[in-house]
């Protein structure tokens, strides 16, 4: 998670674009249940970029649980990170 979370708050866009988002989605997928469990707790709590970033990466995703988090992000206060959200479920809704 420790991993994650510092990918996630990465402040260079181009490192985040070009290998960061490529480096966390393989921390996802080699964690999904227990990584999700903890995600779905603390989300909110993440700063407004990690959450962003991070409902990015979840249209890559294909697990229950991602739907789960990407539903509960859909309610964020921040638009940015609730456009986000929506942005993924309509990726995955398209497959």
């Amino acid at each position: 998670m420790k991993e994650l979370l510092e990918i996630l708050n990465e402040p260079s866009d181009d490192y985040w674009f070009v290998e960061g988002g490529g480096i966390a989605r393989s921390i996802i997928d080699e964690n999904v249940p227990k990584l999700f469990c903890d995600l779905l707790k603390m989300w909110k709590s993440m700063a407004v970029m990690q959450q962003e970033r991070l409902a990015y990466l979840l249209e890559a995703g294909g697990s229950d649980v991602e739907d789960d988090l990407i539903s509960d992000m859909l309610t964020s206060e921040n638009k940015e990170v609730a456009y986000r959200a929506w942005e993924a479920q309509c990726y995955r809704d398209s497959l």
